[in-house]
């Protein structure tokens, strides 16, 4: 929670929206979250951003770390947010969301645009992520 002064000098708590940092690795864009997405329009702005921040590292993985404990995505959000990927960046290979075990609807998710090949997989295990994220790494450089 943030706290902000209201009208009157008096104190208001209100809900942090979604923060991330970004740490680029050899094999995957790391995003990292805090806070929550408390509407829509805070999903569709998050996700723009994981997008443009894995277009400006010119990265083909994507690991969005969302285990923070205030940070909830539902299994619609989770849809939402592969969805946007599968429209707006048909050039990213992978997307592994990590988050609470509470969050996911089964103990993982899978999503898979049949057209681009986009894969998007929700797990509440980071190294299961990391390992899936890395196969696809392994596989370019035997190329």
């Amino acid at each position: 929670m943030q706290t902000a002064v209201g009208a009157k000098g008096r104190t208001e708590d209100k809900p942090m929206k979604i923060q991330y940092q970004v740490v680029q690795d050899d094999n995957y864009l790391l995003v990292t979250t805090s806070g929550r997405d408390y509407s829509p329009d805070d999903s569709a702005e998050y996700a723009s951003a994981v997008i443009r921040t894995a277009g400006e590292y010119m990265v083909m993985n994507v690991l969005c770390d969302e285990r923070d404990p205030g940070c909830r995505l539902t299994g619609t959000e989770s849809y939402q947010l592969a969805a946007a990927i599968f429209e707006h960046a048909p050039w990213i290979g992978k997307v592994a969301i990590v988050c609470c075990e509470e969050s996911l609807e089964s103990s993982y998710m899978d999503f898979v645009n049949p057209v681009t090949g986009v894969q998007v997989k929700m797990t509440s295990d980071i190294d299961e992520a990391r390992s899936w994220l890395a196969v696809q790494r392994q596989l370019q450089e035997a190329w």
